[in-house]
């Protein structure tokens, strides 16, 4: 990963954000979720900790406003992010903060059991539990 990729999604988000927070366009709202996402990745792989959970958050933030709007099929990619950042944040040190993360994953795991009509996607959720455990 290079100074080039996070460049690269920075221009992304700049678009994507206008889109999504100017102009109300809320079904690109998990495509700039995405973008957060992957600037996180490029952050963390460049070594920029805190500034990869800021993007991490800013992700799992747009997913946790659609998921209030009843939109569940975010579920899974919410599920890896906290999980990487749950990664991120313990190698941070930020204990505390890693097992928010984990709780928050049991939490979303309980709303799949209790919802015949979303009960699949606990697999991707159970998934990044297991790997953590």
């Amino acid at each position: 990963m290079s100074n080039e990729s996070e460049t690269e999604y920075t221009k992304s988000i700049e678009i994507q954000e206008k889109l999504v927070i100017e102009e109300n366009r809320i079904e690109l709202t998990n495509d700039l979720a995405k973008s957060y996402w992957g600037k996180g990745i490029v952050l963390d792989k460049l070594g920029k900790i805190k500034e990869a959970i800021e993007f991490y958050d800013k992700a799992i933030e747009l997913w946790e406003e659609t998921l209030q709007r009843g939109e569940v099929q975010n579920l899974p990619n919410m599920a890896i992010v906290l999980g990487i950042r749950s990664d991120t944040h313990r190698k941070a040190g930020n204990t505390d903060s890693a097992e928010k993360d984990m709780q928050r994953l049991y939490q979303l795991l309980e709303v799949t059991k209790q919802h015949k009509e979303i009960e699949h996607l606990g697999s991707y959720i159970q998934t990044e539990i297991d790997e953590r455990s």
